[in-house]
């Protein structure tokens, strides 16, 4: 059986509870939502994710980098990728429901036409995924929308991927909330397998409309922007001797652009190949570091870092203008990368 709202489908979560004429207290922000952006190998791993105490979420459009080229040719029923989600039922007191699935291609014919236009608007996507996600014993088919950017769109990206949800605060008997469960979408993450190939560095852009609070209605004019950006890292490693001691420093670059307060690890030997632990510094705002210690001519030196994905109000104000919206927490991946071994003379 077809399920089109989360929430319905999980109505046997409540089945042996009454279910009273709740109403969602109304909020007044949507200033959380959140993307972030990490390829690994043919991975694509994308997290979208915002506050429960935010207006309600009425969709998502996710569009891939410039430069993006996308394998769509996987016939219907093709696992493409995974997700693990939550939501929050508020039927439930607000209770967390984590869900996880495939995705999957839709069959042709698979999602009602009314529903994708609802949703995704024109033109046709160009493909239709579903996740499946599993809840109480039930698989619930939640589609996502690839669909091609044009005009002024494009500049954006070539695609976007559309997911839509329901309200969890619209009062009615019955029942008391659409859907059952009041569900609230909080968090997806995405693991595409070989869908996406974008570009070393760039922009993965997520428009998030809410809903205005206890009407149903998606709220346009709330429509915030959250930018991801993709950006390889690097780190470079000198070594120079004077006298007695050696002077080991470098910068650590991403995009090319310092990383500050990024932890460093250094090695040290007397031949490249056996290297042991030396010490581990902090990159200053310049994204550099050095270090200045006894060491014996011809030892050797090496470098490694692992600078985790962040929030930075530099994506925001790098983007802003060109976005159609306001921007609220850009991202910026992370990376690890190891430097050269360098010889102390």
């Amino acid at each position: 059986m077809r399920k089109r709202h989360l929430g319905i489908a999980l109505v046997a979560l409540v089945a042996a509870a009454a279910v009273p004429a709740l109403v969602a207290a109304a909020t007044k922000a949507y200033t959380s939502p959140k993307l972030t952006a990490s390829k690994t190998g043919t991975r694509t791993i994308l997290s979208a994710t915002v506050a429960r105490t935010d207006d309600g979420t009425a969709r998502v459009a996710i569009y891939a980098p410039t430069g993006t080229t996308m394998t769509t040719s996987a016939a219907p029923g093709s696992v493409v990728g995974a997700v693990q989600a939550s939501i929050a039922a508020h039927s439930l007191g607000g209770a967390l429901i984590p869900l996880a699935g495939d995705i999957k291609v839709a069959p042709t014919g698979g999602v009602p036409a009314a529903q994708v236009t609802a949703c995704a608007g024109t033109p046709t996507p160009t493909v239709i995924w579903l996740m499946e996600l599993q809840a109480a014993g039930q698989t619930l088919p939640v589609p996502i929308y690839l669909v091609p950017t044009a005009g002024a769109e494009a500049a954006l990206g070539p695609a976007k991927m559309i997911a839509c949800f329901t309200p969890h605060d619209v009062p009615g008997t019955p029942p008391p909330c659409t859907p059952v469960l009041c569900a609230q979408f909080l968090s997806a993450t995405l693991t595409f397998f070989g869908v996406f190939t974008p570009p070393p560095a760039g922009a993965w852009v997520a428009l998030w409309t809410p809903y205005t609070p206890l009407t149903g209605q998606a709220n346009a004019a709330g429509t915030v922007a959250s930018p991801a950006v993709t950006a390889p890292g690097s780190l470079a490693v000198v070594a120079r001797r004077r006298a007695k001691t050696v002077t080991v420093g470098g910068m650590v670059t991403q995009g090319g652009q310092p990383v500050a307060g990024a932890a460093v690890r250094l090695q040290r030997g007397r031949t490249a190949g056996r290297l042991a632990s030396f010490r581990t510094l902090r990159t200053n705002s310049q994204g550099k570091f050095a270090i200045t210690a006894t060491a014996a001519a011809g030892t050797f030196f090496r470098a490694s870092t692992t600078v985790p994905g962040r929030t930075s109000a530099a994506v925001c104000a790098s983007l802003g203008s060109a976005l159609p919206v306001p921007c609220v927490n850009g991202t910026i991946s992370g990376f690890a990368a190891t430097s050269g071994t360098v010889r102390a003379r």
